[in-house]
């Protein structure tokens, strides 16, 4: 689960940084210039923090600053966050399928 969002880092690095460019620790500019990266591939809000948690956290775990609590990257996500927020897919439950639950439920505890 936490490949990709390195993965996509390497891939932004490769493509938009010079190849000099430490990926390791990650600086807060860096990661502002991802956030800008991902919002351009129309990356989903949610995938966003998902990813930008990933990357946080080996940084947390070397005792190294963490990029992601800087202010500049702070606001980013929260504009982020705004302006490709996550869309909810989810139908509710109807009638028939919350019948068929029921139905399920009650078969599953008549055995025991």
């Amino acid at each position: 689960m936490y490949r990709h969002p390195w993965e996509i880092l390497h891939h932004f690095k490769n493509e938009r940084l010079p190849a000099t460019t430490l990926i390791f620790p990650l600086s807060s500019d860096n990661l502002a210039l991802f956030l800008a990266f991902l919002a351009d591939k129309n990356y989903a809000g949610s995938t966003v923090m998902t990813y930008i948690s990933a990357l946080s956290f080996p940084h947390r775990l070397a005792g190294w600053p963490d990029p992601t609590k800087s202010e500049m990257v702070k606001l980013a996500l929260r504009g982020y966050s705004k302006l490709y927020p996550s869309q909810d897919t989810r139908l509710p439950i109807t009638l028939p399928i919350l019948e068929c639950f029921i139905t399920a439920c009650n078969d599953v505890f008549s055995v025991c």
